[in-house]
């Protein structure tokens, strides 16, 4: 497979830090969350890294997730494209949070541990930062690495 597209992993970065509510590692595209995202819609590496490459040029992740037509491109289709995109050889160690390196994949699990456990909305705001700032770090190591 060719060499890891540093340019994409590096908008899918940007897009992170500019929109940190907007990022969820639990799913390719979803609502979870949406009260406190910027459009209604949270996305993970591949929906991101998707939708910022989608040729209809949606405004929002809400209107691009609007676009998945059935459950089964929704499913399926985000991440085989991502991978395709980032020219990833193995996506799950990148895509899966439970299969990224240590100490990401710990930090990962017990920010969301935390999260689970958080009652009131400011604590799950940080929290929500914090996981992006997690996946931030591990997309950097990516970068760095090519793991």
């Amino acid at each position: 497979m060719s060499t890891l597209n540093k340019e994409l992993v590096k908008e899918v970065i940007a897009f992170m830090r500019k929109y940190p509510f907007d990022v969820e590692m639990a799913h390719w595209l979803g609502a979870d969350g949406a009260s406190i995202s910027s459009c209604g819609t949270t996305g993970c590496i591949a929906g991101i890294a998707c939708f910022l490459t989608d040729e209809k040029k949606p405004e929002t992740l809400n209107q691009f997730a609007k676009n998945r037509t059935t459950l089964d491109e929704a499913i399926y289709d985000i991440p085989s494209r991502a991978k395709k995109l980032l020219r990833l050889e193995y996506s799950d160690n990148v895509f899966q949070e439970a299969e990224w390196p240590y100490p990401f994949d710990s930090q990962m699990h017990d920010a969301r541990m935390d999260y689970m456990m958080a009652r009131d909305c400011q604590e799950k705001s940080k929290l929500r930062k914090k996981m992006t700032n997690i996946t931030i770090a591990r997309l950097e190591h990516l970068l760095e690495h090519g793991e």
